[in-house]
């Protein structure tokens, strides 16, 4: 996975700080997007600096088109190209339905699938012309199951899978892999891949046949218990 550049939004905490640092342990040079987290992500661009990668921070709200479109192109000042994509930014405003304001619903919409909509459709082209892509976004188990106080967030990650899977079918027999990550990968259509390769597994040479897959941890886990929800 030498000379391999990746963006992972959503970057310096959390899930996307751990997507890359497997990328850069693999020697795949990342730039780490983030909105407001400006200190946790220039330490985690030094600290994968010092794996021998190459590395940049950059701010953006990838519920913005505008400034997604200016970090693609600041980092392409650096970078020659990108072929990795993780999508992963992503936020929660938890309330029962009955009580949501409509600010609550659009920003989680915006920037969980909207943000990984527009990201994902300014990376697409490049990814085509060169042959070779993998776009990997960051799902949930609620967006299959839905849970009380979070149908914003359940909706954007459901929203996510069939963004995917349709994803999959345009561009899926050219070259780009597209995958939903349920947290934390484990099962595959009943194959199994060990959660500390998972993400290695899905950006590596030989594993594009993946195509709108939902790689599912949970697959085996008994159903959620739901909590009892707060009176209205």
């Amino acid at each position: 996975m030498k000379d391999k550049y990746a963006l992972v939004t959503g970057a310096a905490k959390g899930i996307g700080r751990s997507c890359v640092l497997h990328l850069a342990k693999l020697g795949i040079n990342v730039a780490i997007n983030y909105r407001s987290s400006s200190k946790q992500a220039a330490s985690l661009s030094k600290e994968i600096e010092a794996l021998g990668v190459k590395s940049l921070a950059i701010q953006a709200d990838v519920s913005d088109l505008g400034e997604v479109q200016n970090m693609i192109k600041a980092i392409l000042k650096d970078f020659p190209r990108i072929d990795i994509l993780v999508n992963n930014a992503g936020i929660i405003d938890d309330t029962l339905l009955v009580r949501m304001k409509d600010d609550q619903w659009t920003n989680v919409i915006n920037t969980n699938l909207n943000g990984t909509f527009y990201c994902t459709r300014e990376l697409i082209r490049g990814m085509m012309t060169n042959r070779w892509g993998r776009i990997i976004n960051i799902g949930s188990i609620v967006g299959s199951r839905g849970n009380p106080g979070q149908t914003n967030y359940s909706t954007s990650k459901a929203g996510i899978i069939g963004f995917a899977n349709g994803t999959g079918c345009e561009i899926g027999d050219e070259i780009v892999l597209t995958q939903q990550d349920l947290d934390d990968l484990s099962w595959s259509y009943g194959a199994y891949i060990p959660d500390d390769n998972c993400k290695d597994y899905l950006g590596a040479d030989g594993h594009g046949f993946f195509k709108g897959g939902l790689l599912n941890p949970n697959r085996l886990q008994p159903p959620l218990q739901r909590r009892v929800p707060l009176h209205v």
